[in-house]
């Protein structure tokens, strides 16, 4: 099985009015979730609920969790004012009802609120290539696995056949560069190049400090400022 995980796709799906919960297809990872454009913060249930607090919210009716009884709400919707943080560690609550997404299990995502009309969910993730079994599976690998692919098929196949000697004869290539080792290693090498490009860069420091206007401020000690 090769890893190839840098690869990134982009899946659209409509909502359905007051469902908050919908099936997905088999993926490695999801980068960024959009709802009507409005960009969702990940979170999981665990966290909604505040469980790694100790909190185990049941402030909702019927000692159910807010976030289990929000009130669907219509998108677009604004998630949070202009660089303000996002309070992401504690429980979901109506005060603050930023849309979320969770995943419930590997197969089925979640949002909070539910979108209370039909609009168009946007997901950039990292699909699952095809098995490559049948002559109708697209191959979504880039060319640079052609040759990794190749090699383990060739492998697989004196296996099949008890062709032990031909199985490793083509597993010798591990250490070189024109067999199966060189090929994958290959694969892995781009894959290590370009897996940061798909993730966010932070923390990083906030330039635009609106809130700091005027002239400088003299400093009267260690870590303080004049008035």
């Amino acid at each position: 099985m090769i890893d190839a995980t840098p690869l990134e796709g982009t899946l659209y799906f409509a909502t359905v009015a007051n469902v908050g919960l919908y099936q997905l297809p088999e993926m490695n990872t999801i980068l960024r979730v959009y709802m009507a454009g409005t960009p969702l913060s990940s979170t999981s249930i665990d966290t909604l609920e505040g469980n790694q607090l100790g909190v185990y919210d049941s402030s909702a009716a019927n000692s159910q969790p807010q976030w289990a009884t929000a009130i669907p709400i219509a998108y677009p919707q604004a998630n949070t004012p202009q660089y303000a943080p996002i309070p992401r560690g504690l429980p979901w609550t109506m005060n603050w009802p930023i849309p979320m997404y969770y995943m419930r299990g590997p197969g089925a995502i979640g949002f909070v609120p539910a979108p209370a009309n039909v609009v168009t969910v946007q997901i950039d993730w990292q699909p699952e290539p095809n098995p490559l079994v049948n002559l109708t599976d697209v191959d979504i690998l880039p060319d640079k696995a052609v040759n990794a692919i190749c090699y383990m098929t060739i492998a697989y196949m004196c296996a099949a056949d008890g062709n032990a000697e031909g199985f490793a004869q083509n597993m010798l290539g591990y250490g070189g560069q024109n067999g199966t080792g060189g090929a994958i290693g290959q694969l892995l090498t781009w894959k290590r190049d370009r897996q940061p490009k798909l993730k966010p860069v932070g923390p990083l420091f906030v330039t635009a400090r609106t809130r700091w206007s005027g002239p400088p401020r003299v400093g009267t000690g260690a870590g303080r400022y004049g008035n």
